[in-house]
């Protein structure tokens, strides 16, 4: 693949839902905001056997980013009416920087 054809291939970004809160008058103005889903570059995982969690620092990068394309039909979080309790409770929490 020669360089005039990478530039002109369309990158691969993943569309994520969001949630626009606005007055619905039709403009984005003070006030309303827009929400969505952004993964941390860094991950976090319970180990099951030992019930304590575990940070891993993604060695590459400190930043995630993320694309705004303004259309009227993206995807929009849908809600959900919440059942049930809640099943787990995490109590403990020291704040570990990893810097």
């Amino acid at each position: 693949m020669g360089p005039d054809e990478t530039l002109l291939r369309a990158p691969i970004v993943a569309e994520n839902p969001t949630l626009l809160l606005t007055d619905n008058n039709g403009q984005f103005d003070q006030g309303d905001y827009l929400l969505f889903y952004g993964q941390n570059p860094d991950n976090w995982q319970l180990n099951a056997a030992t019930k304590q969690f575990y940070h891993t620092k993604n060695l590459y990068t400190n930043f995630t980013i993320t694309f705004d394309h303004r259309c009227r039909n993206r995807k929009r979080v849908q809600t959900e009416t919440a059942t049930g309790s809640p099943n787990k409770l995490s109590i403990i929490f020291d704040d570990l920087n990893t810097e």
